[in-house]
């Protein structure tokens, strides 16, 4: 549990989920019936901030992921899961990464990598919380 609090992902690909749309770039976008996934690799911020240089600021508390062309987190995304899977004894389990917060208006569309909150920056505030 420490190693995945430390590590930073960066460069590996982690699976983000929702219902969101998934019509990218075009004028009538649908939200899914079905909870739809994509992996996406993790980018540095510092990749990050020279992508959305000028339209918003990227925070240490902030994560980046995606950038390859249709694949992405969109619109109703909002709030949901970046999960890494890992492999325990017969089962896969799934830890929460991150959170989807935003991306450029055309997602998918564009080779600019959605931004996530990073939960290991509030894993502390998370578990004085739970545990009350």
């Amino acid at each position: 549990f420490d190693n995945i609090i430390e590590h930073n992902f960066e460069g590996e690909y982690l699976e983000v989920a929702g219902w969101g749309h998934f019509n990218m770039g075009t004028e009538s976008m649908f939200g899914s019936q079905t909870l739809l996934t994509v992996s996406v690799p993790v980018q540095s911020n510092v990749f990050c901030t020279e992508k959305y240089r000028g339209l918003t600021e990227i925070f240490s508390t902030q994560m980046c992921a995606g950038g390859e062309p249709g694949k992405d987190s969109c619109s109703g995304d909002s709030g949901g899961p970046l999960m890494k899977p890992f492999s325990i004894t017969t089962s896969t389990r799934y830890f929460l990464i991150g959170i989807v917060s935003v991306g450029p208006k055309k997602c998918g569309a564009n080779p600019i990598p959605g931004i996530y909150t990073s939960v290991r920056k509030y894993i502390t505030w998370i578990l004085d919380n739970i545990y009350e």
